[in-house]
């Protein structure tokens, strides 16, 4: 099974990824220029930020502390807006495990 490496607040309610690069690749600078992915983490809550200079999109860590509750809260939207339930006392483990179908599948370099 993939491994999550990155999720992205946007209007699904989020995005994950894989990768940093497969991330970057997948993101439209107009669409970062617009606020449309207002937050991103790692795995744990680390926050990261999304920038572009308008022709391509870099994410890297961000110099906060992490958030793991506000990652939390994400992928309970994402599981719940897919028609599942997170239980009742979910934790950030089995919360990746469960988000990581939502991986999207590689088909090839770009």
């Amino acid at each position: 099974m993939s491994r999550i490496a990155i999720i992205i607040a946007a209007d699904e309610p989020a995005l994950v990824f894989a990768s940093l690069a497969q991330a970057e690749r997948a993101l439209e600078p107009v669409d970062v220029t617009e606020g449309v992915y207002p937050a991103a983490y790692g795995p744990g809550g680390e926050p990261y930020a999304i920038t572009t200079d308008g022709i391509s999109v870099r994410i890297a860590p961000a110099d906060r502390p992490p958030q793991p509750g506000a990652l939390l809260a994400l992928l309970c939207q994402l599981l719940k807006d897919d028609g599942q339930d997170p239980g009742p006392n979910p934790d950030l483990p089995d919360l990746r495990r469960r988000c990581a179908r939502f991986l999207p599948v590689s088909r090839g370099c770009r």
